[in-house]
């Protein structure tokens, strides 16, 4: 499964898990089985993603206002196993 949501930004977000499980993946080696009341902060510019567990999942996300012109710019980069 391909990880959710704009792929980078030079935008902080965050995000807060309210139920379920995520995967968060970044440049780094993806972080599993992120559970209820985690706070995931990601950094400007970072290659970001996400996915829900097997049972689903609800997030709280925390983006600046500006956010909306990162998901215009989303096909510029892509995590390290989409590439090619």
């Amino acid at each position: 499964m391909t990880p959710s949501g704009p792929p980078c930004d030079s935008a902080v977000s965050a995000f807060y898990v309210l139920e379920g499980s995520f995967t968060f993946y970044t440049d780094a080696d993806p972080a599993e089985g992120i559970g209820p009341g985690t706070f995931v902060f990601i950094p400007p510019g970072a290659v970001h993603g996400f996915r829900t567990g097997p049972k689903g999942g609800r997030l709280l996300c925390l983006w600046p206002s500006t956010v909306e012109a990162a998901f215009s710019s989303a096909d510029d980069c892509r995590l390290p196993h989409q590439a090619g």
